[in-house]
This record gives structure tokens, sequence and C-alpha cells, in this order.
């Protein structure tokens, strides 16, 4: 008990002493657009009045912005160039922010910023030959980071309420950023899109997401999207969250985490073209290697390979949105692809797994639909090729549409959309290539009626030497796991269907049995929900409000006097 006093007394001490400490540090006071312009680039400032802008500040921003609640409206422009190393927190954004090239509402581009508490009314649209768009914004660049240490970049409890528009030119559009780089270790906590991001991009295949378009890992901690994400001309690699996981061969920790994430909005992908492949998940559309593809392998890789094992981690997160890809190769509830692959590195040593995916305690309830149905053999016949593995319909998923690497888990996972999908067999727990279904870690997931595959693998097709003629490989071998016979030389051994004996991994349940899961007689237990504190926690917590509360009034009597 004494010792407990005297953390109390000691508290009671400093922390007056530390209110007093900051009194002393006063911001300037910035009330006109004038002054905005005006101010040092590594200043200390605080808004005093609402202020309209219409002329970006143009120096790298080193300094600190408190908004103190006020808004700033935009015209027609983004508020900064470039924040370095700075901190902006309590703004509101209203108004336009628009530019070619890369365009935020509150910067087109940053490195190691703080962002706390920025909400963003301001619709943002680039044109031309645009890059990089985001609500708050455009581009998080790799800045001084390095591969030995990362620079973190943050925001928290950020809201984005305009709408982020792109034409043409632009590859990466977030509700938040378009673009979060490597050697940036980005952490978005508690931050919120309500806007619609769309694009209407035909020269690139787009990264388009309620948070961030593109992320060289990161950290995605109870962010939500509301808004409608589309693209309109071409299929688009699409989150609700996150559009693309772009990892960099450089190395360096690219780990990407989503805890307790929710997606709400619709997601729709436009039509196939040559080129743009439409791969959806509601917390993420895809990821990619940066290292080798299927196209160079067995090429040996770096030494320092193995530094840059990926893993994607998804826990308590919830999908709710409808996902419509219309000729998209991937559409997941969770996630749409993970690409991994298994070389060796120039020393030798085997990577047992590049990149997957981890996801436990999540929920879709969002309908999901994908429509691309084609002959993959006469496709490839016609074009000549060696190794066909195109799909020959649109991999539908609740969980992981389609990945390829071994320690790919799905654990306590809860599936209760609709699917549709133009090939039913496609409509899948799991599609996959070179991994064996078996060596996936899938156990406890419930499902709604309407899958029909356990998992599901491409059409591999090859090629006579001598006739060009191709043909199915014929040589029977037997699955370990479930028994059936298919063929070598093809992927048909990871063809299984959902039946019965695979209840442990993944049972199937009625329409009812769902309803009483998602929402249990005398409890909530969905996803997201924030525990609530009790007991011994509940008290130390009001100990300890007590205690701030008494620091801050003697500190504000000690300025007084």
């Amino acid at each position: 008990m004494r010792k407990t006093l005297a953390v109390i007394l000691c508290a009671l001490m400093i922390l007056p002493l530390a209110f007093v400490g900051i009194s002393a540090a006063e911001p300037e006071v910035i009330t006109t657009a004038e002054k905005f312009a005006g101010m040092a680039a590594d200043g200390n400032y605080k808004l005093g009045a609402d202020i309209a802008v219409a002329a970006t500040y143009t120096e790298a921003f080193t300094g600190t912005f408190d908004g103190d609640g006020h808004t700033i409206t935009l015209v027609d422009v983004p508020l900064f160039k470039t924040l370095t190393g700075a901190t902006v927190s309590n703004l509101k954004l209203a108004g336009t922010a628009k530019g070619s090239g890369s365009v935020g509402a509150l910067a087109i581009q940053g490195s190691n910023v703080t962002i706390t508490k920025v909400t963003n009314n301001a619709d943002v649209t680039s044109t031309g030959d645009s890059k990089y768009s985001g609500g708050i914004i455009g581009s998080i660049t790799t800045g001084n980071g390095t591969a030995e240490k990362a620079e973190a970049s943050t925001f928290t409890s950020c809201v984005n309420n305009g709408n982020v528009v792109a034409d043409t030119g632009n590859g990466r559009l977030g509700g938040l950023v378009g673009n979060a780089a490597r050697y940036q270790r980005c952490t978005f906590k508690q931050c919120i899109n309500n806007g619609n991001v769309s694009t209407a991009a035909t020269k690139t295949t787009p990264y388009v997401a309620g948070i961030a378009g593109s992320s060289f890992g990161g950290d995605y901690i109870e962010c939500v999207n509301n808004g409608a994400i589309t693209s309109s001309k071409v299929g688009a690699f699409m989150g609700g969250i996150v559009g693309k996981s772009a990892p960099s061969a450089q190395g360096g920790n690219q780990d990407l985490n989503f805890t307790k994430c929710v997606n709400n909005g619709k997601l729709v992908s436009g039509p196939e073209q040559t080129g743009y492949v439409g791969e959806i998940g509601g917390i993420l559309g895809t990821s990619g290697s940066p290292v080798v593809s299927s196209s160079n392998l067995p090429k040996t890789i770096p030494a320092n390979f193995s530094a840059c094992h990926i893993v994607i981690t998804l826990t308590d997160c919830k999908n709710t949105g409808a996902i419509t890809g219309t000729n998209a190769k991937y559409v997941g509830g969770l996630i749409g692809y993970v690409y991994g692959i298994s070389p060796v590195n120039s020393a030798g040593e085997k990577v047992e797994a590049y990149e997957y995916a981890v996801m436990k305690n999540c929920v879709n309830t969002g309908d999901l639909a994908g429509t691309y149905k084609a002959d993959a053999k006469a496709a490839w016949q016609a074009d000549n090729k060696s190794n066909p593995g195109a799909a020959e319909g649109t991999y539908v998923s609740h969980f992981i549409a389609y990945t390829n690497v071994i320690d790919t888990t799905i654990e306590n996972c809860i599936g209760a959309g609709k699917l549709t999908n133009a090939n039913e067999d496609y409509n899948v727990v799991f599609g996959l290539s070179s991994a064996s279904a078996s060596s996936y870690r899938v156990s406890g997931n419930k499902i709604i009626e309407g899958i029909k595959s356990y998992s599901w693998a491409c059409d591999a097709y090859v090629q006579d030497s001598s006739t060009k003629v191709y043909s199915d490989q014929l040589t029977s071998t037997t699955d370990a796991t479930t028994g059936a016979v298919t063929v070598t030389g093809d992927r048909s051994a990871n063809r299984i269907a959902l039946s019965a004996d695979l209840a442990n991994k993944v049972k199937v349940l009625s329409a009812a049995e769902m309803a009483e899961v998602l929402n249990p007689t005398g409890g909530n237990t969905d996803p997201g929900t924030t525990p609530v504190v009790t007991g011994d926690t509940a008290v130390w917590v009001l100990v300890i409000a007590g205690v701030s509360l008494l620091g801050m009034g003697i500190a504000l009597k000690a300025r007084k006097a």
C-alpha cells in the first residue's frame, strides 16, 4: 500500500512540472492566409481563426502546426507541398484540392510525419499524368529512411470525408494516402474514410483503397472505410483498407498488420483489359513480389533475401461491403491475392515462404461477385504459350481468393455473405497453385452454404516440344490428405471438394445457424468490438485519471500565481 501511495505522490509531483514546461513554449498564432504563407519552415504555430488558402506552402515544412479545431478552406490547392518530420494536429480542411501529378488535401507528399486528429472535408481531384492521390497526403515518400532504420510516419484519429477522384493517368489512390513508400513504417490508428475513392484510369493498373492505395508494410489499427471504392475503366488492385502491398527487394521490416479493421464500403472493379487484372479484397486487394517472378525462376536472389520475409496478418477484421469484380481474377472478402515464392538465395539457403497471409477471428458478411469465365486452354493454345496457368473463372472466397505459399493460415474466421460466380467451381475457401492444400493451416472456420470447393487450383497444360500440341499430363497420383486420385503435371491435386470430412477446417452452416453465430443469444462477439474495462483494471484507470486531473489543476493554479 505504501509503495502504491509513493507512486501516486510521484505522479502528482511530476505532472504539474510537465504542464508548466509545456506552457513555456507558446506557439505563434496564425489568423490570416498571409501569416500562413510567411511561416518559417521549422516554426511552431497554432491556428487562431478559420482562414482560406489559395496558394500551397511550398517550403519543406519541418515544424509543428496545431489547427486548434479551426478550419482552413482550400481554394483548389493542397495546403502544403512537403511535410518532412512535421507534426500537424487538430485541423479541419474544407474546399477543394486539385493538381496534376500527386495531390493531397493536407500535403502533396510527406515523410517522418505525425498527423493527429486531422479531418478533411475537401474533395481531392487529380488530372492528367497524376500519380499519387490521397484525402490527407498524396504520397508518404522514402525520406531519409533505410532498410536498417525505417522512419516512422503515424496517422492517429484522422478522418477523410472528401471524395478522392482521378482521371486517366492516376496510379495510386487512397482515402488517407495514395502511397505509403518503403522505409517509412507507417501506422494508421483509428482512422476513418467516409469519402468515395474512384479512378477512370486506362493507362495503368490502379491501386485504389479506403485508407492507402499502396503500402510497403505498416500497421493498420482499428481503421474503417465507409466510402465506395471504384475503378470504372480497368481492373484494379483494390481494397477496403489497402489496395496493394508492394514490398521492396531492399529488405527491412515490411510486415503488414491489420488489427480490428472494418470495411463497410462497396468495391467495384472495372472490366479487365489486356494487362489490367482485377484483384480485390475487403481489407487488402493484393500483394506482389519485388525480386523474382514465375517468368525468371529459378534464378537465385540476394543472400540477404531472408530479411525480406513478409507476413500479412489480419486479426479481428471484418468486411460488410459488397464486392463486384467485373472480369476480375480474384475476389476475396478479406484478401484478394497473396503472391509468394520459395526460391533459394545466392548463399544456397532456401527461403520457405517469402510472403504469406495469416488471418484469425475475421468475418466477411459482404456479398461477393465475379463474372470472369474463359477457356484457359484454348486461349493459351491460340497464343502458343508453353505453360498456361490462367484461371477458367474468377476465384471468389470469403477469406482469401488465391495464394501459393505454405504457412498460409485461416483460423476461426466466418464467411456469411452471398457468393455469385460465373463458374461455381471457383467459389472456394482458397485458390492456390504450387503449394499443397494440405500445407495450409486451416481450422475452426464457419461458412454459410454456397461454397463448392475447399480449394481449387488453376490449370496448367504442357506442350509437346515436337508437335507443339497442348495436352494434359495424365500420370495418376493420390492426394495424401483426401485420397483423391488426380494427375501430376497440372495442379488438379489441389482441387478438393468441400466435404463433411473437412468440418474441422471449415464447417458449413445453414442460414439460421449462421444467424446465431453472428448474433449469439446473450452476447456480442462481433470482431472489432472494444472490450469493456472491468474489475481491478477499471479501478486503476479511475485512479490514474484522477491523479492526472489533480495534477493539471495544480499546474494551472501555479501558472495563475
